[in-house]
């Protein structure tokens, strides 16, 4: 079957579904593998659920409802680039070590302000999730915004390959998977590919100028759009700046203050982008800036929780070094004399990883000034006998909370999505 006739099946159906589990009547079941499955073993029971249609890779599987094609992932990829090629409008791929997700929910706040807007949900923004993020593209839409994240050099420009980006953005370069990048040198490699793209294509890329790690870029790319704390907005230069986040992050555009629901001063880069690509894109500065105080973070990404005496910053949705030095930094900065770190390993870090959990630790040290610290996770319980004074568990389940410790203080939460942190919240549901 040739893609165009698959393409018009697929708009007459009710959507893809690539999980036999929770299959509804109309839809396409997309046939995957996995690691540990193979989506064709459960093509029976999609059908029995309701499937209109099945896309499968194994010939052996016939019916007169099965689409047979030489590769289901591949198929699925180029169907999404059929579909995308379908409009003609803005779209925002962005990128980066850190606040990527973020960035991409605040721009999407500001965009939706003045737009139809389709953005990527969650974190669906590998090779599986920027095509069912495409896929899902309503007709009317008049922005999109393409989340892109990897851990491999050549990701990204795949994934550029198939959403056909006009604008880009990269958030920052940190050393985070570097058991597939190999080393910074490396993240820089695979990053890059988004503008290295958006060059050869006649694309808009904007760079930070205030981002240091992103400096490279701006001699690299000469035709890049450059932006900082002042915006050319109009025939005037509006100005930002920040305020001390005490709790809340909080910024001023020429005079008038602006109050957010997100922690740390580490998202003010995320919010100058968000205002920046909004600005280029003809949305009004100060509509964005007041949409995102109406942003309300969430899945476990810089939340503050309230939980009867306790005040818990959650930011446990992943964790590399530079974002771990920066919530542990800005913690530290809040009021309060009593404060607890609750923080758990870092991922995929290859051979730099000891290195880097010891630096870690060595910034805590020398922060000083916790009431009690708790790392959790492999790497950081093999530091503990370089650092006795703090409690190391080798599993998140080995760490039962004191609650009742740690009572009117403030408590930090983070560490790589492995550990799935968050879950020792549940405890708190016992407390009296």
């Amino acid at each position: 079957m040739i893609l165009t006739q698959l393409y018009e099946i697929f708009r007459s159906a009710d959507s893809i579904n690539t999980d036999s589990r929770t299959i509804r009547r109309g839809q396409i079941y997309w046939a995957l593998k996995g690691e540990h499955f193979d989506g064709n073993d459960f093509i029976q029971s999609a059908l029995e659920a309701g499937a209109e249609w099945v896309v499968s890779d194994r010939p052996s599987i016939s019916g007169d409802k099965i689409i047979t094609v030489e590769n289901s992932l591949q198929t699925l990829q180029a169907l999404a680039r059929h579909h995308r090629n379908q409009f003609d409008i803005p779209v925002i791929a962005i990128t980066g070590s850190n606040g990527k997700t973020t960035t991409k929910e605040l721009l999407a706040t500001c965009l939706q302000t003045t737009y139809k807007i389709h953005y990527t949900r969650g974190n669906l923004n590998n090779h599986l999730g920027v095509p069912l993020t495409l896929l899902l593209m309503p007709t009317d839409t008049e922005v999109a915004i393409i989340e892109m994240g990897a851990n491999h050099i050549g990701e990204i420009g795949a994934l550029c390959e198939i959403a056909l980006p006009t604008q880009g953005v990269i958030t920052n370069i940190a050393p985070a998977h570097l058991e597939g990048f190999g080393s910074i040198e490396g993240v820089y490699l695979a990053k890059s590919e988004l503008y290295q793209f958006l060059s050869s294509h006649n694309g808009t890329i904007f760079v930070n100028a205030e981002e240091k790690t992103l400096s490279p870029f701006i001699t690299k790319f000469v035709y890049a759009q450059l932006y900082n704390s002042n915006f050319k907005n109009g025939d005037e230069i509006s100005s930002i700046s920040t305020v001390m986040a005490d709790p809340f992050l909080s910024f001023v555009i020429d005079g008038k203050k602006y109050q957010t629901l997100l922690a740390g001063l580490y998202n003010f880069n995320n919010i100058l982008t968000a205002l920046s690509v909004a600005l280029s894109n003809g949305v009004d500065l100060h509509t964005s800036a007041e949409a995102l105080c109406e942003y309300l973070p969430e899945n476990n990404r810089s939340q503050w929780i309230k939980h009867k005496d306790i005040e818990i910053l959650l930011d446990a949705y992943n964790a590399n070094p530079v974002s771990m030095k920066s919530a542990i930094e800005n913690f530290h900065q809040l009021t309060g004399n009593s404060k607890f770190l609750i923080l758990g390993d870092m991922k995929e870090l290859g051979t730099s990883s000891k290195e880097l959990h010891s630096e870690v630790l060595q910034m805590i040290s020398r922060i000083g000034g916790w009431t009690d610290v708790t790392l959790i996770g492999p790497d950081f319980y093999n530091l503990r006998l370089e650092f006795p004074v703090y409690h190391f568990f080798e599993r998140r389940t080995d760490f039962n909370p004191d609650w009742d410790s740690m009572r009117q203080s403030k408590l930090l939460i983070k560490g790589s999505r492995d550990l799935k942190l968050e879950r020792l919240l549940d405890e708190t549901d016992a407390m009296p």
